[in-house]
Order: structure tokens, then C-alpha cells, then sequence
């Protein structure tokens, strides 16, 4: 499981609000988009910890500061524009990981929307989600927990919306190779 690590400071500074707001105030609602709050957060903190791969093994754990998750984001971003539209539903069908909340950033800078998927969906549920949220792409992992998610995702494209785009985690470096000019 991905963790972020809480910056209240760092976060609450970005985000303009405090904790001796009251919760739900229109007062603390900015107009400000989840990329736009990455790179304040970077220019207040960047060399902070915010993120950290929560694997079990602690030798094993990658950590992000808010300079590397921008600087990974971006990438995504980019080769993102390079195949949708600004606005385009992008689904991404995967467990927690590290990448899940890059590609999540990497969507809010390229001005699209992320529509998350759970990965124990099968085909009806996944066509459903995919039709009613209209999503251009399906980024997927190839499986989880015994679940052959490329196949799923493939037979959904076949047989219900033969317009989706399918991106397969495992090529994810190609994919961000994509973005680049």
C-alpha cells in the first residue's frame, strides 16, 4: 500500500487552508487544481518527503519528495496530451502503488479527468464504469490477485467499446517515451 506522508503544514499551507478552519467552509474552498496544489506544494516544500511506497519489506520502501513527484508527473502529462484531448476521461484499473498516485497527478496537469477503476471488477462491471464515465483509455496492470486484467480489459474493448485505447502498465516507459518531443 502507497502511503502519503502528511505535510499538515506544508499541505495546509499549499492548499490555504488551517486547521482552525471549520470543515466544509466556503471560506477554505479554493479554486485550484490537484496538479496546481503539486506545484505550490513544491515550491513551498519541495525537498520534503510526501510519499512513500508502503511494501513490507522497509529496505524495499521508494520514497518521493514533492520535487520527484512532480518531476515524474510531468512526463505522464505530456505523453498523455500527446494521444487525448484536454478534458478526456483516462480509467486506470490498478492496485495502490506508487505509480497509481503519479498517474493520478500526471492527468490533474494535463487538464483531464481520472476515472478510477477497482481492480477486482470484472467485464460487465468494468464495461459499465467505462461506458458511463466515457473514457478514451483504459491504463491497466496485466493482473491482481489471480485476475487476468489485460484479458478483462481486452474482451470489454472487443465487445463493448471498440474505441478505447488500452495501455498496459508494463509498458508504462514506453508509454511516457511517448510525450516526449
Amino acid at each position: 500500500m502507497t502511503k502519503i506522508v502528511a505535510d499538515q503544514a506544508a499541505f495546509s499551507k499549499a492548499s490555504g487552508t488551517n486547521d482552525s478552519d471549520s470543515a466544509g467552509s466556503v471560506s477554505n474552498i479554493r479554486q485550484i487544481t490537484f496538479g496546481d496544489l503539486l506545484r505550490e506544494a513544491v515550491l513551498e516544500s519541495g525537498d520534503r518527503l510526501a510519499m512513500v511506497d508502503g511494501v513490507a519489506d522497509p529496505a524495499q520502501r521508494r520514497r518521493w519528495t514533492y520535487n520527484a513527484l512532480l518531476e515524474q508527473a510531468e512526463p505522464v502529462a505530456r505523453a498523455l496530451l500527446a494521444r487525448f484531448q484536454t478534458g478526456a476521461q483516462i480509467a486506470l484499473c490498478s492496485p495502490n502503488c506508487p505509480e497509481w498516485v503519479i498517474f493520478e497527478f500526471g492527468t490533474a496537469i494535463a487538464g483531464m479527468v481520472l476515472v478510477p477503476v477497482n481492480p477486482a471488477y470484472r467485464e460487465a462491471e468494468l464495461a459499465m464504469v467505462l461506458q458511463d464515465s466515457e473514457a478514451a483509455a483504459l491504463f491497466h496492470s496485466d493482473s491482481w490477485r489471480g485476475s487476468n486484467i489485460a484479458e478483462i480489459a481486452t474482451s470489454v474493448r472487443d465487445t463493448a467499446i471498440p474505441n478505447l485505447v488500452l495501455v498496459s502498465l508494463s509498458t508504462w516507459d514506453e508509454f511516457l517515451v511517448s510525450g516526449e518531443v
